[in-house]
This record gives structure tokens, C-alpha cells and sequence, in this order.
């Protein structure tokens, strides 16, 4: 997936921006955007079958996870 001049896609439906589910690590859009493990290895999926989201992505494309960050946002 070409990233270098990605678009951020619009919230097509807000109740299912970000979706909360035991088995993936974060889920956007219901299946929009989403990480989940399979046989020990993270896997992201980058495809819009909800179409919760617009669909700047443009793919269906599955790719394993090699590093992750994260960060917290707290207010001062």
C-alpha cells in the first residue's frame, strides 16, 4: 500500500467510527481499518466492505504487522 500520498478518510457512519471488539487490537469502521492475530502473528487489514468510512484506501489488501507505536494523550 502506497502511503506517500494517502488521504484521510471521512466518517460515513459516527456510530461505527471506531468499533470495540475482544479480538482485534483496534478496529475502525466496523472492518474498514483493522488489526487482529491469527496463529500468533498481527495482521493489519486494509479494505472499506463496510463502508463505514470513504474509500480513499482502494484496497483489499492483508499485511503482517512488524512494529507497532503508540502514544497517550493526556490533558495538563
Amino acid at each position: 500500500m502506497k502511503t506517500q500520498n494517502m488521504k484521510i478518510s471521512l466518517v460515513i457512519n459516527n456510530h461505527k467510527s471506531i468499533y470495540d471488539h475482544y479480538s482485534t487490537g483496534f478496529n475502525f469502521g466496523c472492518n474498514s481499518l483493522f488489526m487482529t492475530f491469527v496463529s500468533g502473528k498481527q495482521y493489519l487489514y486494509a479494505h472499506n466492505e463496510s463502508h463505514n468510512y470513504e474509500d480513499n484506501l482502494n484496497t483489499n489488501e492483508i499485511h503482517v504487522i512488524e512494529e507497532i507505536e503508540t502514544f497517550t494523550v493526556t490533558k495538563e
